[in-house]
């Protein structure tokens, strides 16, 4: 029999699985090279493992992987074993009822072992026959085929292979069995095992094309090339889900045979048949309408979108199993939407499989063929594990591409850090054995210097004063087995001095044992400097707090002082800060005059976060009232949520007092305290226009003037009592202003014009009759005598009264109250008048 030369059988991570050497390609041989590509997990049945699965039922035999141990310790049967042996893959792996050495006859068992032993041990295939006691108790003669599967350091770490029933005419002496033909005499169909090595053949050329294959759309490139080429049909496609997976779309990969080159022929054929007049001889071999290249098949179908459950591809998408359409050239367009570009093209028989990964379809295999076929199930089952190779092949290559752009992202991530990434081993100077690239830009020193104390040890250039508090922050964290930090100086390679913080951790092995340090070291400097300016600007700042003449507060929303300067405490009347925060407990109840006040501090912060200017009434401690102005501002956090308020706090009563004086000498009188006439002239031009915009509102001026007070100021004498001309002027008129003030209502005002002359503004009144009342009033209340320093003095008033009607200016109405005024003095006195136009024509 013909040999060939040793190859490597690598899995999917290109790890070395095993040293074979391939012989004739007979069924059982190609069988077990397909086995070794397709590696299971321990403890797993074969029968469970894709994508070799439903060509695992078609074999006759046991495919197995076990331990190299006396007991032939199973890890992996197939289901066949149950046929071969009478036990199931249950009962045989891991021994659970029985191990394989004991249904091995006890007589072949020594030269079994030895046989394999010696196969494994040259790194070469063994081929045995030997005897096997069933379940059942029957002997059966058994032919095994087998390898070795090792490590990259060759280590031997199980057996994997085929055990079938042998001949029954063999010799049961275990020996190689190449010297046999395995299936001679045999009742395997020769067919059937021709297909069933075409099968494994394709299975193995793609296994290895699609595992080489440098992304996932060349390996559907492969699948569908290789798919094709062997199993003749014609063309083939791939479709994938949308970026957004809506809609399945036609991938760059696709397939088509060389028979579309006859096809073109033969229309050139027929064209030259019609030229030479031979068109009465019909082609049997044409349609009647020239049918479409697969490349424009191929164009047609690059255009089309399937969404789920439409189309072949669609309800494939949806079913995630493989469909069979006999013939799609004759299926209706809304169960084979294609159907008249297949007809057009002469595609018939199509069939689509899913490729899944992690159950989700991450594309559709369709193919298609120039005629008509029924179900052919094993070439549907080869393609579907063609497809399942496909899907583990796209997640492995997903996980190496993800890994890959990991470690990338890692590196790139650990070198752009702005320090120092590290590993130190466990020695008394931990010396580094691994530092990253920001090394240069913090030490001025490149890795390769530092690492291994080659140039430079790392403790060399750490600060001498600052050394042993850093060895002493690693003992304490080793001790505590918890991370360490530090922050400490450094020298540079210029000579410079920078802070560094670093953080790091023991890496133990299982038993505890300190194997070094891992962690990692940044610039601080800037910090530093920046602490050390925030302390000094802090110092400032606390001067200021001490030593500012303005109150400086913080506190609660609810009303409670945080914290205040002394200046705050000198003004509420505290001997210190300490006091005042201890006994100010409730800045509404115990500090403002109008708790109102605070309520409106606090609304107007809560709005705008800051108030300006504020004045309030507050109580001092020694319950005198002064009167404060508050800049305050509302401290929130980034979330916005409010934390406290802050502010300062000036005592201005003098210049409210100052203030208070400045307005009262502007708009009252100092005489007699009344307001005078610029504050009057204030109150009556409001009511005016007040009366422009209210129809309903009205008003009365009344102009009031003491009769005979030239007189009385005359008698006392002109040249002997200026002095008691003020005083007597001063008691008088205080004494009039006094009795007018009674005569009105509380919302009305009483002015001196100056002079004798006074004037009243009444406002809201409903008629005439109101203003009237009023002057009657006062002249009433003027009746009896005033007695001024021993004098008995008599006097009245003339009143002119105008109504607010009709009035656009406040002057226009004090003159014609003053000229209804002189109407009444000019009438006998003491008595009032209303104006009238008529008064304009006698004043004229």
């Amino acid at each position: 029999m013909e040999r060939l030369e040793p190859v490597d059988l690598v899995d999917l991570k290109e790890n070395i699985r095993g040293l074979g050497t391939p012989f004739e390609m007979t069924y059982t041989l190609q069988t077990e090279d397909a086995l070794q590509e397709c590696p299971v997990s321990t403890g797993q049945s074969l029968s469970r493992v894709r994508p070799l699965s439903t060509l695992m039922s078609n074999l006759p035999g046991m495919a197995y992987r076990c331990r190299n141990d006396q007991s032939w310790t199973m890890e992996a049967v197939s289901e066949d074993c149950y046929q071969l042996t009478g036990y199931s893959p249950f009962e045989l792996i891991g021994n659970r009822e029985i191990c394989y050495a004991q249904l091995i006859h006890p007589d072949d068992r020594e030269q079994v072992w030895n046989a394999i032993q010696a196969a494994v041990q040259e790194y070469r295939p063994f081929q045995l026959v030997y005897r096997i006691i069933t379940a059942a108790g029957e002997e059966k003669l058994v032919w095994e085929q087998g390898c070795g599967v090792f490590s990259q350091s060759g280590e031997l770490l199980a057996l994997e292979g085929l055990i079938m029933i042998s001949i029954p005419n063999r010799d049961l002496d275990p020996r190689p069995a190449n010297t046999l033909h395995p299936f001679a005499n045999t009742s395997i169909d020769v067919s059937e095992r021709q297909r069933a090595e075409e099968e494994i053949k394709l299975l193995q050329i793609l296994t290895q094309a699609i595992s080489a294959a440098p992304d996932f759309h060349t390996a559907l490139s492969v699948a569908l090339r290789q798919v094709c080429e062997t199993t003749g049909w014609n063309f083939g496609e791939a479709w994938i889900p949308s970026s957004d997976g809506t809609v399945l779309e036609c991938t760059p990969a696709w397939y088509s045979s060389t028979l579309e080159l006859q096809v073109e022929s033969l229309q050139a054929l027929e064209v030259e048949r019609l030229m030479k007049g031979l068109n009465q001889l019909q082609p049997t071999n044409l349609p009647s309408e020239l049918p479409l290249t697969l490349s424009e098949f191929r164009r047609q179908s690059e255009m089309l979108k399937f969404s789920p459950g439409i189309g072949l591809p669609g309800r494939v998408w949806l079913s995630k199993q493989p469909e069979w359409i006999p013939d799609a050239s004759i299926e209706p367009p809304p169960f084979f939407i294609r159907t008249q570009f297949a007809r057009n093209c002469g595609l018939k028989a199509g069939f689509a499989v899913p490729i899944l990964s992690k159950d989700r379809v991450v594309a559709i295999l369709t193919f298609f063929l120039f005629e008509s076929r029924p179900k052919d199930k094993r070439l549907v089952e080869l393609v579907s594990a063609v497809a399942a190779h496909l899907g583990t092949v796209m997640q492995q290559k997903q996980a190496e591409a993800a890994l890959r752009e990991s470690q990338r992202r890692l590196a790139s991530l650990i070198d752009s850090l702005p320090g120092i990434v590290f590993s130190c081993g466990n020695d008394p100077a931990w010396s580094m054995t691994y530092i990253s690239e920001g090394c240069f830009k913090l030490t001025g020193y490149h890795s390769e210097e530092l690492i291994g104390d080659r140039a430079v040890s790392y403790d060399s250039i750490t600060h001498p004063e600052d050394l042993p508090k850093v060895l002493e922050a690693i003992a304490t964290g080793i001790t505590l087995l918890k991370p360490y930090v530090v922050e400490y100086r450094i020298l540079t390679k210029s000579g410079v001095e920078k802070w560094v913080w670093e953080k790091g951790a023991a890496v133990c092995d299982n038993t505890g044992k300190v194997l070094g340090l891992e962690g990692f070291i940044t610039d601080i400097t800037e910090r530093k400097r920046t602490e050390e300016a925030l302390q000094q600007a802090e110092a400032k700042y606390r001067s200021i707090f001490e030593n500012a003449i303005e109150g400086i507060f913080q506190t609660t929303p609810d009303g409670q002082y945080i914290s205040a300067n002394p200046a705050l405490a000198r003004i509420y009347g505290y001997e210190s800060p300490t006091e005042l925060m201890a006994r100010l407990t409730d800045i509404k109840q115990q500090l403002y005059v109008d708790p109102n006040r605070r309520a409106e501090f606090t609304r107007l912060l809560q709005e705008h976060d800051a108030v300006s200017e504020f004045e309030s009434a507050v109580s001092r401690q020694d319950g005198s009232i002064i009167w404060i102005s508050e800049n305050a501002r509302a401290v929130r956090d980034c979330e916005g949520k409010l934390l406290y308020y802050e502010g300062t706090v000036e005592d201005i009563t003098e210049r409210k007092r100052a203030k208070e004086h400045l307005r009262e000498r502007a708009f009252y009188d100092i005489l007699t305290g009344l307001p005078n006439r610029a504050l009057f002239m204030e109150r009556l031009s409001q009511a005016v226009e007040r009366a422009k915009q209210c129809q309903d509102f009205q008003f009365a001026l009344l102009f009031v003037d003491l009769d005979g007070f030239k007189k009385v100021n005359d008698s006392l004498g002109h040249l002997v009592g200026d002095k008691l001309l003020v005083a007597l002027a001063e008691r008088l008129l205080r004494c009039v202003a006094r009795r007018l003030e009674t005569c009105v209502r509380a919302e009305d005002i009483v002015a001196r014009l100056g002079g004798d002359e006074f004037t009243l503004l009444l406002e809201a009144i409903d008629d005439l009759s109101h203003a009237t009342s009023i002057a009657e009033r006062i002249n009433r209340e003027l009746i009896p005598p005033f007695y001024l320093d021993g004098h008995e003095v008599f006097t009245a008033a003339s009143i002119g009264i105008v109504l607010s009607s009709g009035y656009d200016r406040p002057e226009d109405l004090l003159r014609d109250a003053d000229t209804a005024l002189y109407r009444a003095k000019a009438l006998g006195k003491g008595r009032y008048e209303v104006f009238d136009q008529t008064m304009h024509s006698s004043a004229r």
